[in-house]
């Protein structure tokens, strides 16, 4: 979020993720929807697109969760406590998203 902030200022910082927003939360749904039906291709091609701008406005944590799911670290990325990790930081990244543009 800094860098966004940095680069935008503010106003400029939340204009970027009130347009970016709805196309963030497209990408989180397809990326849970492609781990839960364990479909490791799609999943990896889901978080290379959301690894693109993750550095944008996402945590160091969220962006190394998409880095085994794009190397398919299938030790990790094959366990419920995984998905479950997924799901709150997905839902972490969102918040962060929506505290920003209040």
């Amino acid at each position: 979020m800094d860098i966004l902030l940095e680069s935008l200022g503010a106003a400029g910082a939340k204009q970027f993720l009130r347009a970016s927003l709805p196309h963030i939360q497209k990408y989180h749904a397809n990326l849970l929807a492609a781990m839960s039906a364990q479909d490791w291709t799609a999943a990896a091609a889901c978080a290379h697109l959301l690894k693109g701008t993750a550095a944008l406005y996402a945590t160091q944590e969220f962006i190394s969760l998409l880095e085994k799911i794009i190397k398919k670290d299938d030790e990790t990325i094959k366990t419920a406590q995984f998905l479950e990790t997924l799901q709150m930081a997905i839902n972490a990244t969102e918040s962060r998203i929506n505290i920003n543009l209040s």
